[in-house]
């Protein structure tokens, strides 16, 4: 699972920030590993460096094998915020996503029986 994390110009995020971003998607979404190609994280001043309130937003985009992507955004004042927020929808989102793929496979059908 590769994970890919940008900013724009007016969100400034260290390399120690970078990295524990990194750590954070990985230990949220490691039970997906085998489902996802990659992870791409996306940071937005949305008011452009001026001082207003939830004005960072962090949309996160899964990447499943053979699937469509699923995408979720969060806003906050503040970067880590934005982030835990957006990954906590994540993991809740591919925890329905996966669960009911694997509800489905692992079903017997009415003709099976």
């Amino acid at each position: 699972m590769d994970i890919h994390v940008r900013t724009d110009a007016n969100v400034d995020i260290t390399g120690q920030l970078r990295e524990r971003m990194e750590t954070d998607v990985v230990s949220a979404l490691d039970r997906f590993s085998d489902h996802l190609t990659r992870i791409d994280i996306s940071f937005r001043d949305e008011s452009a460096g001026r001082e207003t309130a939830d004005d960072i937003r962090c949309l996160m985009e899964a990447r499943p094998a053979g699937q469509e992507p699923v995408t979720v955004t969060a806003s906050s004042a503040r970067v880590l915020t934005a982030f835990a927020e957006a990954l906590d929808k994540l993991e809740t989102l591919l925890t329905h996503k996966f669960g009911r793929l694997d509800d489905k496979d692992s079903r017997e059908t009415i003709r099976g029986r």
